[in-house]
């Protein structure tokens, strides 16, 4: 637990922390290799060198260990250095990547995917489970009802059971656990935090909650949802969207009239990329993605915002994008593996620039 009274002791840090994050060179060249052998050649020559260094022989799940480790010994750093009320709401912060790692469990076992597949798509985070737990939850859960008896007492397990009653869509399940976890930190950090901390707080939740109502109203529309049916999944945080242009998605006819009310503000530029693919290809796949995006780039653009480091901005900004690099150079090292395409690889990974 972290016994300092300001951010004094972890500014200088986090600031050099923050400096050896992957930039969009490295990934390029990673994204174009065909072997482990060179993307681990490429990797030594950055800050993950000391933990490649003195390892003889390396291969995947060493490498994919490597990757998580130099994730945990980061975050772990920001945890025990950290401000006692920071300390406090960046511990329930990592709650939204537990659930994030859970809703890919969900979506596997609905798709019926394979364990060894399923696991690529999931980055474990300090104090929680580890990538081995995932494994053998979704392994020996089978289906959502051993799922849930695996997750008995778990306070996001109540949310799975109700729409296992229903009998309802994953996507459904998703959309809850989102709200559980956002309402959750919405009302922490009103407690917890005080002035520039719970603003900038305020900013990374409200952003994330208005895009994620933003793909559960796209999602309803695609399946031909009532403006009740929706309404329940929106998280009622209501940020850069007001309530009443909510209130206006909610009641509209398709997903094109929804999309010319997001077009009215600041994600109508944001999400172009979306509405484009929208037109081309009538899917709306591309919103996960872009989403993630945003995010990393809202990480970068708070520090520059309130450049001084006495502030939460800074561990937030990090622990995100920190988890945004663990996960790219784990989908780029399983491209390699199973020779995906460099064209597929540029779309999925996310970049760590404004």
């Amino acid at each position: 637990m972290s016994i300092n009274l300001n951010y004094n002791f972890i500014a200088a840090k986090i600031k050099a922390m923050y400096s050896r994050l992957l930039e969009r060179d490295i990934y390029i060249k990673l994204i174009k290799t065909r072997s482990i052998d060179e993307y681990i050649n490429i990797l030594s020559k950055t800050v993950y060198n000391q933990y490649i260094k003195d390892v003889r022989e390396v291969n995947l799940q060493l490498m994919e260990g490597i990757i998580l480790k130099s994730l945990f010994d980061d975050i772990m750093v920001i945890i025990r250095y950290s401000p006692k009320n920071a300390y406090n709401f960046i511990v329930n912060f990592l709650d939204r990547f537990e659930v994030e790692n859970m809703k890919v469990i969900i979506k596997g076992l609905f798709l019926k995917m394979n364990p060894k597949e399923i696991v690529r798509y999931i980055v474990p985070v300090p104090l929680g489970l580890t990538l081995d737990d995932y494994y053998n939850i979704f392994e020996k859960s089978r289906d959502i009802e051993g799922l849930l008896r695996l997750l008995d007492g778990i306070d996001y397990s109540n949310i799975i059971r109700k729409y296992l009653d229903r009998g309802d869509s994953y996507i459904f399940i998703d959309s809850d656990l989102d709200k559980h976890v956002y309402l959750k930190l919405w009302f922490m950090k009103e407690r917890i935090l005080k002035h520039l901390d719970r603003k900038i707080a305020e900013g990374f939740l409200g952003l994330e909650a208005d895009l994620l109502n933003i793909r559960t109203i796209l999602r309803g529309k695609k399946l031909g949802l009532s403006f009740d049916d929706i309404r329940e999944f929106i998280i009622p945080i209501y940020y850069t969207i007001s309530e009443a242009d909510l209130i206006d998605m909610l009641r509209s006819k398709d997903i094109d009239d929804v999309f010319s009310i997001i077009k009215r503000g600041i994600y109508g530029y944001l999400l172009s990329k979306v509405f484009e693919d929208y037109r081309l290809r009538n899917s709306i796949s591309l919103i996960d993605n872009e989403m993630m995006k945003l995010i990393a780039r809202f990480s970068r653009e708070i520090v520059k915002r309130y450049p001084s480091l006495s502030h939460i901005g800074w561990l937030l900004s990090y622990i995100n994008l920190k988890w945004v690099e663990a996960r790219n150079l784990r989908i780029i090292l399983y491209g390699i593996v199973e020779n995906i395409p460099v064209e597929v690889l540029e779309k999925v990974v996310v970049f760590n620039e404004v």
